[in-house]
């Protein structure tokens, strides 16, 4: 008869179904971890870009009410960036369009061909009054004056990257340990879940072990618990069927065991007519005997083929 290849019953329920279950939870813990550190991060960062943004349009509206007042720019709120804050520049362009920086560089507010974008030269010759956009990593806002000019004031968004660095740290500091919390509580959750599966396991091993059919303890309501009552039921027909089996042999031994004594008792009496002590039997009370010795045995057989008919009856019985 070929075997059937098994994997070892610890090995298998450990490296397979606690496992799985395991690899899952922190596999979604990490996934949600990720997901929301994303969405803090992209938050975050365009939070910042609306704060560069605000901080341009206004700067660019501090300029303008300065040079139009010929109060200084810090009393309508202009920030200009030190070392310690974001780095700020300032241009302007003349009603003749002549571009004024007030660094030795015009980027970014020209491009590579040094001269203005579409977009702000749109504004400098008064197609469009102000415009606000993200060029060549600075938020630049271009506004035009009454007088025809145009004020142009850049924030560099890198200003934004040691607050963005520090909150990426953060947040994979936070979000290792929310997964390894995951782990933790996986490992636990795995445990607690497959313990009804443990004690199943263990009956299991009991009966193919010592034949012992007591049932285990069933506690809740959840699959689990039915497939242990299935397994009680199984145990308990398994038992039917194993006391059925024992009256079988009993009631065959009770039927069996009057003919065999008539039998042997013939047997002896032919036995004995060879001795010279047997008893005197007429020829006609010799075939007498050997004809019931001939009966008795297929009586017996009848007996045995009765016997086996009730054995092979009884899986139906059991499954009815």
């Amino acid at each position: 008869m070929p075997t059937v290849p098994t994997v070892p019953r610890g090995l298998q329920l450990n490296s397979s179904l606690h496992s799985r279950i395991r690899v899952l939870i922190i596999s979604l813990a990490a996934l949600a971890v990720a997901v929301s550190a994303l969405a803090i991060y992209l938050v975050t960062e365009q939070a910042l870009r609306s704060q560069v943004a605000d901080r341009v349009s206004r700067n660019a509206d501090a300029l303008i009410a300065s040079a139009t007042s010929g109060v200084p720019s810090t009393f309508f709120g202009f920030g200009v960036g030190t070392t310690d804050g974001p780095a700020i520049k300032v241009a302007l362009v003349t009603a003749e369009g002549e571009l004024v920086t007030f660094t030795a560089e015009s980027r970014p507010f020209t491009n590579p061909r040094g001269t203005l974008d579409a977009t702000e030269q749109s504004v400098a010759t008064g197609s469009t009054d102000q415009s606000l956009r993200e060029v060549r990593g600075y938020m630049l806002s271009a506004k035009r004056t009454a007088s025809g000019e145009t004020v142009m004031v850049a924030e560099s968004l890198q200003s934004n990257a040691p607050l963005l660095n520090k909150l990426t740290l953060a947040l994979v500091a936070i979000g290792t340990l929310l997964v390894v919390l995951a782990g933790i509580a996986g490992t636990a959750v795995a445990r607690t879940g497959l313990r009804p599966v443990k004690r199943l396991r263990n009956a299991t091993e009991r009966v193919a072990r010592t034949g012992d059919l007591q049932p285990i303890a069933v506690t809740g309501d959840d699959e689990l618990a039915s497939l242990a009552t299935s397994f009680n039921d199984m145990l308990a027909a398994l038992a039917q069927s194993g006391a059925r089996q024992n009256r079988l042999i009993t009631d065959a031994a009770e039927e069996l065991m009057g003919p065999l004594h008539t039998l042997r008792g013939k047997i002896d009496v032919l036995m004995a007519l060879d001795g010279h002590d047997g008893p005197a039997l007429s020829p006609a009370e010799q075939d007498e005997l050997r004809t019931g010795v001939m009966s008795d045995m297929d009586v017996i057989i009848g007996l045995v083929h009765d016997l086996v008919d009730q054995a092979r009856d009884v899986p139906e019985s059991a499954s009815a």
